[in-house]
């Protein structure tokens, strides 16, 4: 992680960003008047933000097996899951915006790159219908093994857990997916790997998520790379992620947002 790298972008980000009365596009404008704008506090938000707290607070020391660019903070293979959830889980803004974005998409089928403690997961799968399919994919046995009681005190039935490096668990999926979401390793050969093999798992009008797009200049580099790709006609840049959506337009956007 560039922390220089990071706050310079944020800065940008927080000078050229618009809020919903600076966008012309309908479709973006809807998302950040209505849906994303949406103040209503959901149900469900309060028992998922106290798993939150739970996780934050247990003092469990795991081995973490990590195959990606490693903690942010923590070279020690030996964490607690408390450390884990303080410094890789996204914040509550940022994974209620991913509730709201899922809610409005209400895709049938979900894939996640980055399982992590699964906190993420059960925010997507609380905004998805009873009926969707969620596949969580988590390189680290130790992490995978804290989320899956995560999604079993949770009651959650459709929620398919992967252990193992992601290049090998994408290699036995088959289907098409309405929502990728990748929060994995963040380094630029890796994070293009997934997105090209998720590309041909994305449903026809189908939404890719990329998490920490600035958090190194590989990983900007990944996202710009990815923003370029013929495939997608929309990119929306909310700093903390970014959101590539295929439609019907005729002309490419990109779209600076504030949550």
């Amino acid at each position: 992680m560039d922390r220089f790298h990071e706050a310079y972008y944020y800065l940008k980000h927080l000078l050229t960003a618009k809020k919903r009365h600076g966008v012309h596009s309908p479709f973006v404008y809807h998302l950040s008047d209505q849906v994303l704008s949406e103040s209503r506090q959901f149900g469900v938000f309060e028992k998922l933000e106290a798993l939150r707290n739970k996780l934050e607070n247990d003092e469990r020391i795991i081995k973490v097996e990590d195959y990606g660019a490693g903690s942010r903070v923590h070279n020690s293979p030996h964490r607690s899951v408390s450390q884990i959830a303080k410094t890789a889980l996204a914040p509550k803004k940022q994974s209620q915006a991913l509730f709201k974005l899922a809610l409005e998409q209400q895709p049938k089928r979900i894939l996640e790159l980055g399982t992590s403690l699964g906190l993420t997961t059960l925010y997507l799968h609380a905004a998805a219908s009873q009926n969707a399919e969620i596949t969580t994919i988590e390189g680290a046995p130790a992490i995978a093994q804290i989320a899956k009681e995560n999604f079993l005190s949770f009651g959650t039935a459709n929620i398919q857990l992967l252990v193992g490096k992601f290049e090998d668990q994408l290699l036995q999926l088959t289907g098409e997916f309405d929502i990728i979401y990748i929060d994995g390793d963040h380094r630029f050969e890796p994070t293009m790997s997934y997105f090209e093999k998720c590309k041909h798992l994305l449903s026809p009008n189908g939404w890719m998520i990329l998490d920490d797009i600035y958090w190194s200049k590989e990983m900007t580099s990944a996202w710009r790379t990815c923003t370029a790709d013929a495939r997608f006609n929309l990119a929306l840049d909310f700093y903390h992620f970014g959101v590539l959506i295929r439609d019907q337009r005729k002309e490419r956007e990109y779209h600076r947002l504030r949550l």
